[in-house]
């Protein structure tokens, strides 16, 4: 394989990464938004705004009569209507969401579901499905079967940039300084970690070396 075809394939596997990394950022935010969908859904079916709506009135209407009553009888009789009214304003509330009201939410989460739900996780299938062509295109899989260790955006990235700058002719080369590079990468990495770390501890030493002459000062 010349230089130039080599060049070739490599451009073409980095645009298809490029491509496969575009489609996995496409599929996580609708499968986030198919998650918000969905639990959006469940608020609509257990929805109680309507009962707790009824619930309000019938206890706002046991306070008036209890205040009304107030007025010319004793406070127990007041204090006996308002427990009524609490207890008894849950009953035409819950009924009415168990009967009626649940069949409205249902038939409101249903056409949701059809109108917000269904299309967005037929917009996952989708990606998902372009995703399986874009990953079985054989050219893709022919650089693939070359270099399967170094198909990675990074390393494909770095290696596709040393054959263009004639740095290296062939794949082979081109991995080689990779490997150098990333090795070097390392070592200057770790020797700069324990820089670092040689610092902070020198800091450390002095800091408590202050602390104990002052408080040495101090006890004299």
């Amino acid at each position: 394989m010349d230089r130039s075809e080599l060049l070739e394939k490599l451009d073409y596997a980095v645009l298809h990464l490029d491509e496969i990394e575009k489609y996995n950022v496409r599929i996580k935010t609708a499968n986030a938004e198919v998650t918000e969908l969905k639990q959006k859904k469940a608020r609509i079916e257990r929805n109680t705004k309507e009962a707790a709506f009824i619930y309000c009135g019938v206890v706002f209407l046991g306070l008036f009569i209890g205040f009304y009553a107030l007025l010319s009888r004793p406070f127990a009789l007041f204090a006996i209507i308002c427990l009524a009214t609490f207890a008894w304003g849950w009953i035409p509330s819950l009924i009415l969401h168990k009967t009626i009201f649940k069949k409205r939410h249902q038939i409101a989460a249903q056409k949701f579901e059809a109108e917000q739900v269904l299309p967005a996780e037929q917009a996952v299938h989708i990606c998902q499905k372009e995703l399986v062509n874009v990953k079985n295109d054989l050219r893709f899989k022919e650089v693939l079967s070359l270099m399967p260790d170094y198909c990675t955006p990074e390393a494909l990235g770095w290696i596709t940039r040393a054959v263009r700058n004639n740095r290296a002719d062939n794949l082979k080369d081109a991995i080689n300084l990779y490997e150098d590079a990333r090795h070097k990468g390392l070592v200057e990495h770790l020797t700069r970690e324990q820089r670092d770390f040689a610092a902070q501890t020198e800091r450390n030493t002095n800091a408590a070396a202050k602390a104990a002459k002052s408080t040495e000062w101090n006890m004299l």
